[in-house]
């Protein structure tokens, strides 16, 4: 599931730089949370490979994942709204 869910959502970006809708500089954003990957694996670890724990582990997985795109291009998780 997480895997989907980067797949979508780099394509997505590289989408919006390519229309010019995302500066390229995004990237330089994005770089600092590569720790994260590593995170990603161990909550992977963690929970092992049943189903119920993929699925669990993979929400959270996109989550996190989801929220760290949302700060990166400039959304408010608190407010809802754009700050950039």
């Amino acid at each position: 599931m997480f895997q989907a869910v980067f797949l979508i959502t780099t394509g997505s970006l590289l989408l919006s730089n390519n229309f010019g809708f995302l500066p390229w500089n995004i990237w330089e954003n994005l770089l600092p949370f590569w720790p994260v990957l590593i995170i990603f694996a161990g909550i992977d670890i963690v929970f092992g490979r049943s189903i119920v724990a993929r699925v669990f582990s993979g929400i959270i997985s996109s989550v996190i994942f989801l929220a760290i795109i949302a700060n990166v291009i400039g959304f408010n998780l608190l407010t809802f709204t754009f700050y950039r």
